[in-house]
């Protein structure tokens, strides 16, 4: 049983050891594969000895297999012991150019990182090995800088803040000046329109007033006659009484005379009408003694009278004849 304790205190003694040397033997075929470590190299100092932590990772490859296997037990040990420190010596060199730490935490950084990577991706390494791929993913500030930096940042963003708060109040204020003298003008224009409305409706009260004034004169113009006209219409009722008949008799002799000129118009112009007519007939008949003879027959016939023509041409026995029968015009 001492022995048994023994033995199993001696492989828990052992176990550490035999896993750390199991952890360093690698196979063959590992020579072939690509590989990748991810790295922090602490203290690297710029030109101003402030110190900075890097996070680089790389890709490499062995391009000898057989002499890196001679010469390294691992590509783990390989990347710890030889890339890391020669990774850390080329950092430093690279950043010792850079004088300021301010210019590598703002303006200069893209250009730090640039060169750090052109740099390591160049120097770095062993003849039996490949550099593919730099990457710096991270550059990590002292905290006391980086805390500083914040502070500085957060005052220089509350400092523009401010000052594009002020542009805004200034922006506000032109803003408010302009739409206060746009207010002005409308002011000033208003009083002015409400100036000549008041002075336009000063004078219609003027007008109006005068028309009212005029009015009441005209009105009492107006009752003045109609009192006047009371009394001289009860004078004058009884003579329009006798005005009213006499007229009426003056206007029915004006009409009765009207009417006998319209009668006397009439058969004057009946008159003279018929006489145009006889006059044409005459021409007619003048011109056509047979219709003459027609037409007189026609009349003597229709009063039952005998005519008897004398015989012959003269269109002066015939005119003579009608001359007879026709009625005086009086004109």
């Amino acid at each position: 049983m001492k022995f048994d304790h023994l033995f199993i205190g001696s492989l828990l003694l052992l176990m550490p050891l035999l896993i750390s040397c199991n952890s360093q033997k690698w196979v063959p075929e590992e020579l072939s594969k690509t590989q990748v470590h991810r790295n922090i190299l602490h203290d690297i100092r710029l030109g101003d000895g402030v110190p900075l932590h890097l996070d680089v990772t790389w890709q490499w490859s062995i391009s000898q297999p057989k002499l890196f296997a001679k010469a390294y037990e691992h590509p783990d040990s390989f990347n710890h012991s030889i890339l890391v420190p020669a990774a850390i010596e080329i950092a430093n060199l690279v950043s010792h150019n850079y004088k300021s730490v301010d210019s590598v935490f703002a303006a200069q950084r893209k250009l730090y990182i640039e060169d750090l990577r052109a740099n390591l991706s160049t120097q770095l390494g062993e003849p039996s090995i490949l550099i593919h791929k730099i990457i710096v993913s991270a550059i990590d500030f002292p905290p006391l800088y980086a805390t500083a930096k914040e502070e500085i940042g957060l005052k220089v963003q509350e400092l523009e803040f401010i000052r594009e708060q002020s542009r805004i109040d200034l922006s506000q204020a032109e803003a408010d000046r302009k739409r206060t003298e746009a207010q002005g003008k409308i002011q000033i224009t208003q009083a002015e329109s409400d100036g000549r409305l008041q002075k336009i409706q000063a004078e219609t009260e003027k007008d109006r007033r005068a028309i009212e004034l005029a009015r009441a004169e005209t009105q009492a113009q107006v009752d003045r006659l109609k009192t006047n006209s009371a009394i001289e219409e009860k004078r004058l009722l009884a003579k329009a009484e006798l005005d009213k008949l006499r007229d009426l008799k003056d206007l029915e002799i004006e009409k009765r005379k009207d009417i006998d000129m319209l009668a006397l118009e009439n058969q004057r112009k009946i008159a003279d009408l018929e006489h145009q007519t006889q006059i044409k007939l005459a021409e007619l008949c003048t011109s056509n003694p047979v219709y003459a003879s027609f037409l007189v027959n026609k009349e003597l016939a229709g009063k039952v009278e005998i005519a008897v023509l004398p015989t012959g041409t003269d269109p002066s026995v015939f005119g003579n004849l009608i001359n007879q029968s026709m009625p005086a015009i009086t004109r």
